[in-house]
């Protein structure tokens, strides 16, 4: 018996599209980002990451001396997803949910 062979399917190319240039995103000026934060305890740093659009996560860091530590410890204290447009900041942080009690 003789192995038949398929015939092979013709590939077909795809036109590649050539995307267009971001445009780079604005940065959030710090005097505006002291501003909507407000005031915090043992700040370290405030720092803002354009994500997409007009969309950013703004990181609010603390820093921490503890006894017995050789270096102070920095942990992101409250963190922000926010809409920046017109030289204003719009808070839409999903606010999370209060935790249930378990009676078991």
């Amino acid at each position: 018996m003789e192995a038949t062979k398929k015939p092979r399917k013709k590939r077909i190319k795809k036109k590649v599209e050539v995307m267009p240039k971001q445009e780079k995103h604005k940065e959030i000026d710090q005097e505006v980002l002291k501003k909507f934060v407000g005031k915090i305890e043992n700040l370290w740093k405030i720092e803002a990451k354009h994500l997409y659009h007009n969309r950013y996560r703004i990181n609010v860091w603390t820093e921490i001396y503890e006894e017995g530590m050789f270096s102070p410890t920095q942990k992101i204290e409250k963190s922000y997803f926010v809409h920046y447009k017109d030289e204003k900041i719009i808070d839409k942080t999903i606010p999370q949910k209060p935790k249930q009690e378990r009676f078991f």
